[in-house]
């Protein structure tokens, strides 16, 4: 999607707030810009100078989100989305200053945010397209020996069990959060759940699974050694263990994770 310039009229100039040599500046410069004026500049781009996306229904839908950013709760938004960030800037005051006429400063804008919308269309698609392929997966796994003993301990909680997520790893987030489990060291507690919260949401969630277990011929942990562990802490202890032995047998030598004793149950 990108935006097509054709002739048109002169903008008002009680319209907008215009800058030196009459081109429009609706970018603002204040911490809590109002982009009233950038709203204004683009529609009258598409009403009156003729400019719009690749086609008619693109520009349909461009307007459509274009008025949706323009609403008091999204202003922000507008503004980041036209001006980009520091590391990936897009536009600033200099480049509609530098237009040859107030249609190619509007242009730029329009151009500008149709490319941005656009991108982020695609990422939703990839996302959506990534979404599924993870819940296929974990509608796969959850149905392993290993997730179905997890299974059985979780409905045991008083919280609900969440489907879209792989049960071994619900099974140790509760261990952690409600158990009261913990590491030798707070630093290597919380070190060890933002890692398992990020396996949580990978997409690939069989090799994580492959990971836990290890070597099937002399594995990390099975159903059988989960079943016996007896209760909902010791179960989720048992799993966190084994993912942690793991994870020390993997990164004892690279500094990401340093060897550690073993998990303990607080208390015990």
């Amino acid at each position: 999607m990108h935006a097509q310039i054709s002739e048109g009229r002169e903008i008002p100039p009680e319209f907008l707030d215009l800058a030196e040599g009459g081109i429009p500046r609706p970018i603002g410069e204040t911490d809590q810009p109002n982009n009233h004026d950038t709203h204004k500049l683009m529609t009258w781009g598409m009403d009156e100078a003729g400019l719009g996306c690749d086609n008619q229904q693109q520009t349909e839908k461009f307007r459509t989100d274009l008025a949706e950013l323009a609403g008091r709760d999204n202003q922000w938004f507008l503004l980041q989305y036209l001006k980009g960030s520091p590391e990936d800037p897009r536009l600033d005051e200099t480049d509609l200053q530098s237009a040859s006429s107030p249609e190619q400063a509007t242009w730029r804008l329009i151009d500008v945010l149709c490319r941005v919308l656009q991108e982020r269309r695609d990422k939703e698609k990839l996302n959506i397209g990534r979404l599924y392929r993870r819940s296929q997966q974990i509608e796969k796994v959850n149905k392993h020996p290993l997730n179905q003993v997890a299974l059985r301990l979780l409905q045991k909680t008083k919280e609900p069990v969440n489907a879209d997520m792989q049960y071994c790893l619900q099974l140790m987030l509760w261990g952690l959060e409600e158990g009261d489990l913990v590491l030798p060291d707070p630093w290597q507690t919380e070190m060890f759940k933002n890692t398992l919260i990020r396996m949580i949401g990978e997409e690939n969630q069989e090799a994580i699974l492959h990971h836990l277990i290890g070597d099937p011929e002399e594995p990390n942990v099975d159903d059988v050694s989960l079943e016996r562990a007896g209760d909902l802490r010791h179960a989720a202890w048992h799993l966190i263990d084994a993912l942690d032995r793991q994870f020390q047998s993997e990164h004892e030598n690279n500094g990401i994770y340093p060897p550690q004793d073993p998990l303990r149950l607080d208390g015990d």
